[in-house]
């Protein structure tokens, strides 16, 4: 069981409670399990394949758990890197 399967268990028994509040957003686990499942077909039409390293360099926003999710339904490895990091940073995190 990966962390996608965990969600995907909470959107089956828990659909219509929040699972992201973010501002004045409010996402339910079923929306949220709908937009990993969607992020996750996107990514894998895009090549994404179990155990590709992912580099995730965003500011805070929801759809940066949503796209830590749909990368763990792929079998992804994510590799978080700080937005604020140079490109000479952000080159050696990836190596």
């Amino acid at each position: 069981m990966n962390l996608a399967s965990i969600l995907q268990c909470h959107a089956d028994s828990n659909g219509d409670k929040t699972a992201i509040e973010y501002r004045s957003q409010r996402i339910n686990y079923l929306q949220l399990w709908q937009h990993v499942q969607g992020y996750a077909a996107y990514l894998h039409e895009r090549g994404i394949r179990p155990g590709d390293r992912v580099g995730l360099a965003l500011k805070e926003h929801s759809c940066h758990l949503i796209l830590h999710y749909a990368l763990a339904r792929l079998g992804a490895v994510i590799l978080p890197i700080d937005h604020r990091w140079t490109s000479t940073e952000r080159a050696g995190a990836a190596t």
